[in-house]
């Protein structure tokens, strides 16, 4: 079962209220609204999780911590298509974006698995506009 509760003390940086922390099945994990990292000017690295063919999530890196994204609702970000996760982030400052996906292609042809998960990683240009 997954038990989820949300911190009242909010994270802070530079004095700067940035998120809270959630802990999941006592693990704890800093979060951040999309908003709040809209608007963050100390966003190193953004990475965009590939979970399925049609899923994607964020993570981010500000003044060296981890975050996830999560909604106005506290639950976490998720998006169907790349398409609407480029257009939630257009405008963001994050000075890397990268996309993560995993596969299994390597173990589906009989080879070894992965060593890390990061072999594959995609690095996306981070100057996303806004179309004319």
């Amino acid at each position: 079962m997954l038990v989820r509760k949300q911190s009242a003390e909010p994270i802070t940086s530079n004095n700067r209220k940035l998120g809270h922390t959630a802990e999941i099945n006592g693990a704890l994990m800093l979060t951040i609204s999309l908003q709040r990292l809209l608007v963050e000017t100390s966003l190193e690295e953004i990475t965009v999780h590939s979970l399925d063919p049609c899923l994607y999530t964020i993570t981010a890196v500000i003044d060296g911590h981890y975050y996830r994204i999560v909604d106005d609702n506290g639950c976490p970000y998720r998006r169907f298509s790349l398409e609407k996760v480029r257009k939630d982030l257009i405008g963001c400052s994050a000075q890397k974006t990268c996309l993560l996906q995993t596969t299994a292609y390597d173990e589906m042809i009989g080879g070894p698995a992965k060593s890390s998960v990061f072999s594959n990683a995609l690095h996306l240009d981070t100057r996303w506009e806004p179309e004319a």
